[in-house]
């Protein structure tokens, strides 16, 4: 049976039973992945990831207006990929 299943179908089958086991009281505290709660909130900047072609980064345009303040702009100078991730996540964060 679990052939026919895709994977997508294999993780909602296995979050659902962690949700009832977590219900039944089978855990101490409520099942939450910190991680999985992250990437759920950035999941708006994730989505563009298989998009851009190789080489390339796609920016928010509100990013880019970013730069214009000068403090912005040193630490962008300075950290690159890694300013343009961390505004870009805070720019497409999902409420």
């Amino acid at each position: 049976m679990s052939e026919d299943l895709t994977r997508e179908e294999r993780g909602k089958l296995l979050a659902e039973m962690m949700k009832l086991d977590g219900e039944a009281g089978f855990y101490d505290e409520p099942f939450e992945n910190p991680l999985v709660k992250e990437k759920l909130k950035d999941t708006n900047y994730y989505k563009f990831a298989g998009i851009a072609p190789d080489g390339f980064v796609l920016v928010p345009t509100e990013v880019i207006d970013m730069l214009d303040d000068f403090e912005e702009w040193k630490d962008f100078k300075y950290r690159k990929l890694e300013w343009i991730e961390e505004k870009s996540k805070q720019v497409l964060r999902v409420k």
